[in-house]
């Protein structure tokens, strides 16, 4: 026999403030509609207590609900708890010093009422938890484990903190409706014992409609996953998250996903694993009626770390188990580090020889600044796929030989992309037997025009005769446009005083750059709270900002319109700028007025990758020195301010320059005068 709900009013005297405030002790069974209003909180669950089915408890905005040690909520008709921003609904812990695991959970069961939507979307009627704060819970000993549980349910939960419980955050399993996650701030749950910290969901086939969009999911610790694990196979949809400092004992730091659906314009920064992924880990085993299909594109991947001695892919790891689809499209995979010293893959690694059906297109990505032993940027691996039009800048393979920036294994059409300014022994090793089919390499661009120059880059059968060879020839000339643009190279900052920062950078090498931009103030890693555009120069001077300050540079091309411009590759990825108010790029020799104006042979010419130009002004005026291509392209500014009257040596470094020759033009004034440069490498 049930037991029946009761309800004791209590009052309570204040001894210290002498304000009478209101409680209401609560446990057992909801079994008629029931209203918990602002004026009966806190209301205190001493005992376990269950809203019955066909029955409604509805939780008045400001109401706050205390669990006792060990006590839990369970929900099998609807609970409707719909606070404001202004104030919300609490659900925590009844002790004096609140910790994590103080109560046990507020549980869905499969007969709950689900959230119903309209056409548009919007929440109509069924269980709903809106405006909450769910704390210190996760306390009790069962499987499916977590603060919010939800076997076989589907609440919509909107705009609530779910935070410092002892388990994860959220738990759904044997998911086959329609769950949606939204506009959440989940942080510090979860314990390595389980799977994931913030929101673990799966269908097992079932069939569920998972949206996880527009949540902060931060600083949780799981065990396979830190952020999110998804085992969803009809659709998953995490979109628009800020996944980041989420760690995770096994891989998978920000996401651990499995199953069919889109993981697209999220955040996934600075999350920690202990083996592969520590941005996405993604198993592709397909259900057993259908093959996978993932989308991920339009994400930012940055700054993740693999730590572990499995730490495969620290941006991104994929191990394609049966044969499906996956997408990888205008990503942008920067700064993560691998640390293991074997596979390495600092951006992306795909498992080799797994699910030889699978189809994996890369496309139109940025692989900036990505560290590990080998296969800085990446280790491409899965047969039948596509690798064009992306970019590979500033990837570092940190150890001591036999290092290098790509790693192919099988033979993808490898096209159209940017490989350039990347620092390893090697930029591309060919990682196939010698009895395999050439890699289609043709048509990249490889920061150079000189076909010995490419061919000291690629490590295949002639430098190793028992590995393959990579098919090269025609390369391009110049940069392709499709490919995302680069960030600008040798960003340098100059304190001038009184508030002004003067800030040089080299000249994009991409031939349809628009212009650039610079941000500063309050930093995240990923924003800025200020920008300004300063168009098509290599030389600023930005007032009001400090030298300590972070400042970056973005590069942009013609088609940026202001939308998602980072995403689509069309505004670079930020390059931090670098102090050198130490050092004077530009040195006046002496205190001498010259008589007249000269600009001088550098020296050394021929040189690699630096030389002095030196020019003398009689006075003071604007001064323009500039580099130009063979085509009559600025390349680099190297002076673009009024100067005193004197004698100047300027160092031009062209360590992201090809080989070739060059012009040095000098304007000053009604002054001009041209010189040629001899660059070998």
């Amino acid at each position: 026999m049930k037991k029946s709900l009761f309800i004791i009013g209590l009052l309570l005297l204040g001894f210290a403030s002498g304000v009478l405030e209101a409680q209401t002790n609560v446990g057992g069974v909801v079994s008629s509609n029931t209203t918990w209003t602002i004026a009966g909180s806190p209301y205190i669950i001493i005992s376990n207590t269950l809203v019955d089915s066909g029955f409604v408890l509805t939780i008045e905005p400001g109401a706050m609900v205390k669990f006792k040690r060990g006590t839990c909520l369970q929900i099998n008709g609807t609970l409707v708890a719909r606070g404001t921003a202004d104030e919300k609904i609490i659900f925590t812990s009844d002790a004096n010093v609140p910790t994590r695991g103080d109560w046990g959970y507020i549980y869905f069961s499969n007969a709950s009422m689900d959230a119903v939507y309209d056409s548009s979307g919007n929440y109509i009627s069924g269980s709903i938890l809106e405006y909450v704060v769910v704390e210190y819970g996760g306390g009790a000993m069962v499987d499916n484990n977590g603060a919010i549980r939800l076997e076989n349910a589907h609440p919509f939960i909107n705009h609530s903190e779910i935070k410092n419980n002892a388990m994860i955050g959220i738990t759904g399993w044997l998911l086959s409706g329609d769950l949606r996650i939204t506009n959440n701030i989940i942080c510090n749950n979860g314990t390595t014992t389980y799977n994931a910290g913030g929101i673990y969901v799966d269908d097992w086939w079932q069939g569920a409609v998972v949206t996880i969009e527009n949540n902060t999911i931060r600083n949780n610790i799981g065990g396979l996953s830190g952020g999110i694990y998804a085992f969803i196979f009809k659709n998953a949809i995490i979109r628009r998250n800020i996944i980041e400092s989420n760690s995770s004992g096994q891989g998978g730091g920000g996401i651990y996903f499995d199953g069919n659906g889109v993981i697209e314009n999220n955040i996934i920064n600075n999350n920690i694993s202990e083996a592969e992924g520590a941005g996405i880990s993604l198993l592709g085993t397909s259900s057993p009626t259908q093959p996978n299909h993932v989308i991920i594109k339009n994400n930012l991947i940055i700054g993740n770390k693999s730590l572990g001695i499995n730490g495969r892919g620290a941006g991104m790891f994929i191990e394609p188990a049966k044969p499906g689809t996956i997408n990888i499209l205008n990503n942008i995979f920067a700064d993560n580090v691998s640390n293991d010293k074997i596979y390495g893959g600092g951006g992306l690694y795909i498992l080799p020889g797994y699910a030889l059906g699978t189809s994996i297109v890369i496309e139109e990505n940025s692989f900036i600044g990505n560290i590990a032993a080998v296969a800085a940027a990446g280790q491409f691996s899965a047969t039948d796929k596509e690798i064009m039009h992306n970019t590979f800048t500033g990837n570092i393979s940190n150890d001591t030989s036999g290092t290098n920036t790509i790693k192919i294994s099988y033979t993808p059409l490898f096209n159209y992309n940017n490989i350039f300014a990347n620092k390893a022994a090697y930029i591309l090793k060919n990682d196939n037997p010698q009895t395999s089919s050439d890699i289609n390499g043709k048509f990249n661009w490889w920061g150079s025009a000189v076909k010995n120059d490419i061919a000291s880059m690629i490590y295949d059968w002639y430098d190793d005769g028992t590995l393959g060879i990579v098919n090269y020839d025609p390369f391009l000339a110049e940069p392709d446009t499709i490919a995302p643009i680069s960030p600008p190279a040798n960003v340098k900052k100059t304190d001038l005083g009184g508030g002004n920062i003067k800030l040089m950078w080299d000249a994009n090498p991409e031939p349809d750059l628009a212009g650039y931009k610079i941000y500063y103030g309050s930093p995240t890693g990923f924003s800025f709270s200020n920008v300004v555009d300063v168009g098509n120069v290599n030389a600023y001077v930005l007032s009001g900002a400090s030298i300590s300050d972070t400042i970056a540079v973005t590069a942009y091309d013609a088609q940026m319109d202001g939308v998602n411009d980072q995403f689509e590759g069309h505004e670079s990825w930020f390059t931090n700028a670098v102090d050198t108010s130490a050092t004077n790029v530009v040195i006046q020799n002496d205190n001498e007025v010259p008589k007249g104006y000269e600009l001088k042979q550098n020296y050394p010419n021929p040189f690699n990758p630096i030389t002095r130009i030196s020019f003398t002004i009689p006075k003071y005026l604007f001064v323009e020195l500039k580099i130009y291509d063979m085509l009559g392209n600025v390349v680099a500014v190297l002076v673009n301010e009024n100067k005193q009257a004197g004698n100047y040596d300027i160092e031009f470094n062209a360590r992201n320059f090809s080989s070739g020759t060059y012009f040095c033009k000098i304007k000053a004034g009604s002054f001009n005068q041209t010189i040629k440069l001899l660059l070998l490498k």
